[in-house]
């Protein structure tokens, strides 16, 4: 199944954050999470000036458990939006 995810921040929800998108296994084990399959490239990207953070087209293999993470530079807080495309039906996810 083909899957992407795009990140963004709500317009009232004040300064735009440096964000990074990774999608990595699961082991399902209580481990810190596995390999980093895709990502939104290197480095961070600044929401502010209309970057666009995301996985696009990433082929999710059936049976197999996955994990998004969301890393965000400094110690400001604020909302995210997580917009999700599939070519097929996902499973509920846990936040």
């Amino acid at each position: 199944m083909s899957f992407s995810v795009r990140l963004s921040v709500p317009a009232t929800s004040g300064p735009s954050p440096f964000v990074r998108l990774s999608l990595r296994t699961y082991h399902g084990d209580g481990e810190e999470e596995g390999e980093e399959l895709g990502g939104s490239g290197e480095g961070f990207r600044d929401l502010g000036v209309g970057e666009v953070c995301g996985i696009e087209g990433f082929d999710l293999v059936g049976g197999e458990e996955y994990v998004l993470c969301v890393e965000r530079l400094g110690e400001e807080e604020g909302d995210f939006v997580l917009d999700f495309l599939a070519d097929g039906e996902l499973e509920p996810i846990e936040i």
